[in-house]
């Protein structure tokens, strides 16, 4: 017989809806359990993900530092000095400052004070102070002078002790114009201690001429020939709103230069232009005659000041001049003859001379050539031709012009001599020529078919000379150019 067993579960009904509800509560916690399992397993990828990036990020960060280490020693340091705040200026080892005026009124004292400070813990050595000088600045005194050069523009200052400050005054005159910038300069050098290199501070100083009680200016040729008569004009005016006394203008000539006279006419004995009284606003001008001499790029200073007379001795108030080279205007003219169909030159011309012959019965071809070689154009170009025909081989009335540039003839029967002028009053128009070119001017004349019986001794020849009289607007005298004599036999 078998014997039954009871399974074990719930008798009763509510016992049933108990284990169910037991049974719920553990299938719900088994799932739970997987649940944040997976998620511990996800959560853990994650923070590896980031520790791995952080790792990255402080690893560059390390690199970066390190090379900026090597290659710039004061790189990293940079980088927290830029962090610091406030940021603290630092403070030159040495400082320098120039005071001036701002403005000043040409011919006033100027005072120039320089001051330096040493701003280290130790004294510095070796200072030595070099100024520049504006234009036309004319030195009076320093404060202290023992320590200048004899051109007053060094100072050998020496030491400075730490945190010492130090000045040097420098008065001086300056001159010019109205509105004129006048720039002052100065550079301090020095060694600190343990050091062979030297350091140097710079400054400057701009200061501007508001008025000048005195003008003055100069007129004169903007180019000058190696020989040539000159005119200067002097030009000056009272600025001031009162009346001024005892003005005086002098002047510095060029070398080689010959005077000639004045207007005003200088006192003999005097080297100024005296003017007791000078009235508000007046105007004046002096008139200065001469000739000068020169080589070729030579410049020549002309020099001109104003000031005042005070006790037999001359206060300038201003200065001005003007400087002008000598030119070659390197203008090349001469004159070609050749006879009609041949011509012979011959080799025994005399010197400064060509002598060529042309036969009886012929005719002779005239070419005046010129060509601007010099840097100067020219204008109102005149050609003059000179013929010298004592025994009348030339036909007076044969001459006949090339290109419409006909010449203004003129003829001295009884010393055979012709004129002939291109340009100028009358004559043909030669047109400008600028630098590098050139230009000409030609005729023909006849023969005649016979010696001549009187003046036998002249051996049937005549002469030819040719001058070039041009203009420029860069020269204020003419040009004048000569050419070679041609002598024409006729055989």
């Amino acid at each position: 017989m078998f014997t039954v067993h009871e399974v074990p579960g719930p008798s009763s009904e509510k016992e049933v809806k108990e284990h169910q509800a037991a049974q719920l509560i553990n299938d719900w916690s088994k799932e739970k359990d997987i649940n944040y399992r997976k998620f511990q397993k996800g959560s853990s990828v994650l923070s590896r993900m980031v520790g791995f990036l952080v790792f990255l990020i402080f690893f560059a960060g390390a690199v970066w530092i390190g090379v900026q280490w090597l290659l710039v020693p004061s790189g990293v340091l940079s980088l927290f000095k830029k962090a610091q705040v406030p940021a603290v200026a630092e403070k030159k080892p040495l400082d320098l400052e120039v005071k001036a005026p701002l403005e000043i009124a040409s011919g006033d004292t100027v005072n120039y004070e320089i001051v330096y400070t040493n701003n280290e813990k130790y004294a510095l050595s070796e200072l030595e102070l070099i100024v520049r000088y504006p234009d036309n600045f004319n030195f009076e005194k320093a404060e202290p002078v023992q320590l200048m050069n004899a051109s007053h523009n060094v100072w050998s200052i020496g030491s400075i002790a730490q945190g010492e400050s130090k000045k040097i005054k420098i008065f001086g005159q300056i001159l010019g114009e109205e509105g004129a910038e006048k720039i002052f300069t100065a550079n301090l050098s020095y060694k600190p201690v343990n050091f062979h290199a030297r350091f140097k501070e710079t400054k400057k100083v701009s200061t501007i001429l508001k008025s000048s009680v005195l003008s003055l200016s100069v007129l004169g040729p903007k180019n000058l020939l190696a020989e040539q008569n000159i005119e200067y004009v002097i030009q000056y005016k009272n600025n001031a709103k009162e009346q001024l006394k005892n003005i005086a203008v002098r002047v510095t000539y060029p070398l080689s230069f010959v005077f000639a006279d004045s207007d005003p006419t200088l006192k003999e004995g005097e080297d100024a232009w005296n003017f007791p009284v000078f009235d508000a606003g007046a105007e004046g001008r002096i008139l200065i005659h001469g000739a000068l001499t020169g080589a070729i790029g030579e410049p020549k200073n002309f020099g001109a000041e104003i000031g005042f007379m005070e006790n037999g001795a001359f206060r300038l108030q201003n200065r001005t001049s003007l400087i002008t080279p000598v030119i070659d205007p390197h203008i090349v003219v001469d004159v070609t003859i050749e006879q009609i169909g041949a011509s012979v030159k011959k080799p025994d011309a005399p010197a400064g001379e060509d002598t060529i012959s042309v036969k009886f019965a012929s005719g002779a071809l005239y070419k005046i050539n010129y060509k601007n070689e010099g840097d100067l154009e020219l204008k109102n170009i005149v050609i003059t031709l000179e013929i010298v025909d004592l025994q009348h081989l030339i036909k007076e009335k044969s001459f006949i012009y090339a290109d419409g540039k006909d010449a203004v003839k003129e003829y001295d029967t009884k010393n055979g001599r012709y004129t002939l002028v291109w340009g100028g009053k009358g004559g043909a128009f030669l047109k400008d020529v600028r630098p590098g070119e050139s230009d000409s001017v030609s005729f023909t004349v006849d023969i005649s078919g016979k010696p001549a019986e009187e003046n036998a001794e002249l051996a049937n020849t005549f002469r030819s000379k040719v001058q070039l009289d041009a203009r420029s607007q860069d020269i204020t005298v003419p040009i004048l150019v000569e050419g070679r004599s041609v002598v024409v036999m006729v055989e």
